[in-house]
């Protein structure tokens, strides 16, 4: 019998040292009604939380929905850095997971927090055996527990959450059989807010700064350093801007905007081939590339394609499978010298 434990990164709150009682953002309550929504198809039993307000009021709406009251555990609070203001949070962050037993004054090794928020998690396991639960929580303690069943999920993998985010880890008795993210939708706001127009030669620099910064981010995980500046050379990029201008002007493309930002865009040759699809690495996991999809797929229709075949990234592949396309085969594609990975994939259309 498995036990799925859904952490969730609280949404983005209100900066206060009052670390217990610092509230959300008006951004983070819009966030956290994509907690409920995404939470909604999971027939969650029971929700919990850590007891400082910012995680609390990030699964309020889950337990409200399911007429419930949220249960508090001391133990899954964020670990404390330090007593004192630290001029860089990120460099701070750097050095204590580079030493697990390293601590700023008054502050929390790794080591310590992860063994109080693991006992934490085991106790929950116990209590709530078989059974779904939510907790609300915080990124770097999160990922301690995480990192404790599996090293994999280390600074790298915190320094790529969003807020709010989901992961859902199933268990059986107390080993970690599975870890699976759970995708956070587009609130009825943000979908007001979303546009997919057709692309401009105006747009070609700011695509070509999405494309780079996705790949050299996003990608990171599937890829190697060498791998990503094979697939994106920097040396290249004002190269690349004409070109694009000229192929996203042969192609069908489509620029996506979330309040007048570019957040992504697509491009389709007339012969079915899905060119590019990227989405900014600030709005992943938020619906935008199903809307570029959508729109690519709807012009497929119109020109009356058999099929639409996609080169798809280890990073994509699941995406696309998602949305219905099948892999053909796996390839290796060598750029610069250096092999890379992807998947030859197809939609038949009718």
């Amino acid at each position: 019998m498995q036990t799925h434990l859904y952490l969730v990164r609280h949404a983005h709150s209100v900066y206060s040292r009052d670390e217990r009682n610092r509230p959300l953002s008006e951004k983070g309550f819009q966030d956290a009604q994509k907690v409920v929504e995404a939470l909604n198809e999971e027939k969650i039993d029971h929700v919990l939380s850590s007891p400082y307000k910012r995680a609390i009021q990030t699964v309020e709406g889950l337990a409200e929905e399911l007429d419930q009251e949220i249960e508090c555990y001391e133990d899954f609070k964020e670990r404390l850095l330090s007593n004192e203001p630290l001029l860089d949070f990120e460099s701070a962050i750097a050095r204590v997971w580079e030493d697990e037993q390293f601590a700023f004054p008054g502050g929390e090794s790794n080591r310590d927090a992860q063994k109080r928020g693991v006992a934490q998690l085991t106790e929950v396991l116990e209590r709530y055996e078989g059974k779904r639960v939510a907790i609300g929580m915080h990124g770097n303690l999160m990922v301690l527990i995480m990192n404790y069943f599996d090293a994999s999920y280390h600074v790298g993998f915190w320094q790529k959450l969003q807020m709010p985010d989901i992961y859902c880890l199933s268990f059986e008795g107390t080993e970690l059989v599975a870890v699976k993210q759970i995708p956070l939708l587009l609130s009825s706001a943000d979908r007001m807010n979303l546009q997919v127009r057709p692309y401009c030669p105006e747009d070609t620099a700011k695509l070509v700064d999405l494309f780079y910064e996705t790949v050299h981010t996003v990608n990171a995980a599937q890829y190697t350093p060498e791998q990503l500046n094979a697939w994106a050379p920097l040396e290249e990029k004002e190269e690349r801007i004409e070109k694009w201008r000229d192929s996203l002007g042969r192609n069908v493309s489509f620029v996506a905007e979330q309040a007048g930002k570019i957040v992504g865009f697509s491009d389709l040759q007339k012969d079915g081939y899905l060119n590019r699809l990227y989405i900014h690495k600030d709005y992943q996991r938020q619906g935008i590339a199903a809307a570029l999809l959508n729109a690519v797929e709807k012009e497929a229709e119109k020109l009356a394609l058999a099929e639409i075949t996609v080169d798809a990234s280890l990073t994509a592949k699941p995406f696309f499978e998602k949305h219905g396309y099948e892999t053909i085969r796996q390839q290796t594609v060598v750029r610069k010298g250096v092999a890379l990975i992807n998947f030859k994939m197809v939609k038949t259309m009718y």
